[in-house]
């Protein structure tokens, strides 16, 4: 008869076999969920996931403005017809939930990937930018729009000050 000891099955081993064995079913984890979502579902997300990775690169690499503009370039709509606002909120989760796994994909990554994919599926969007001014000074936060509701970067959104919008392809 096995004897457990008291912390669990896995207590008697050394804590490096305990943290991967912990790992290794946080990723199981996320592969299962992964597999239970609908087909279009995982193709939003690693459309959003190659966004965001490839939008935080290139702010690592250039600037902004040029970001900005590359991603208007190639954001041109392919999508369907007739976009539908529901689809517009299922690429903000899709961003959302893709940005967990890209490191330092803060709000802009986020915005900059969100205001691509939707234009790129034919859906309005509008980037925003704001600024708030506290006494630990000056905070930024990017957001974008559709459909006059906000698909990525919400939150406490009243404290920002827009900024004046601008359009990428006549940012030369």
């Amino acid at each position: 008869k096995s004897r457990q000891r008291p912390g669990g099955p896995e207590a008697g081993q050394p804590r490096g076999a305990r943290l991967m064995a912990s790992r290794n079913g946080l990723v199981r984890s996320r592969i299962a969920r992964f597999r239970s979502l609908p087909p279009s579902d995982r193709t939003l997300f690693l459309i959003a996931l190659l966004a965001i990775a490839s939008v935080r690169v290139g702010l690592w690499l250039t600037s902004f403005r040029r970001v900005h503009r590359s991603l208007a370039r190639i954001a041109r709509p392919t999508g369907s017809p007739d976009p539908t606002p529901g689809e517009a909120d299922r690429i903000g989760w899709a961003v959302g939930s893709a940005a967990r796994f890209v490191p330092d994909a803060t709000c802009l990554p986020q915005a900059l990937a969100a205001e691509a994919i939707l234009r790129r599926r034919g859906h309005p969007s509008d980037l925003r930018l704001g600024v708030s001014r506290g006494d630990d000074g000056v905070e930024a936060h990017a957001w974008v729009e559709s459909y006059g509701r906000v698909i990525v970067g919400d939150g406490d959104l009243d404290r920002f000050e827009p900024l004046e919008a601008s359009d990428p392809a006549r940012s030369r």
